[in-house]
């Protein structure tokens, strides 16, 4: 999977590193999408009920409630359809990080 926080080029590098504006390239939300489709919505899935089983998972989302999976899992699909919509329509992505 790419890592799209860390990835892209900086637009102002004189900024402190927490407030950096980031975009990706054509080739590099190509790159994203990839590894979106790589991971697919089972894996995700998969992946979510692993971490859901931990003694002590990662506390971002209530793991214990499975409306929780099934909305993660649409913003999942979500996510795929922006940066396929993008790649397809020849486009950058901007990131923004705070």
């Amino acid at each position: 999977m790419v890592n799209a926080l860390g990835a892209g080029k900086i637009l102002n590098p004189n900024t402190s590193s927490h407030r950096l504006v980031r975009y990706l390239s054509t080739e590099e939300v190509g790159n994203m999408l990839d590894g979106l489709l790589l991971l697919s919505e089972q894996v995700f899935r998969t992946r979510y009920k692993r971490e859901s089983r931990k003694s002590a998972p990662v506390l971002l989302f209530d793991l214990s409630e499975a409306e929780e999976l099934d909305w993660l899992t649409d913003y999942f699909r979500i996510i795929e359809n922006y940066y396929s919509n993008t790649l397809r329509s020849e486009k950058a992505l901007l990131l923004y990080l705070s």
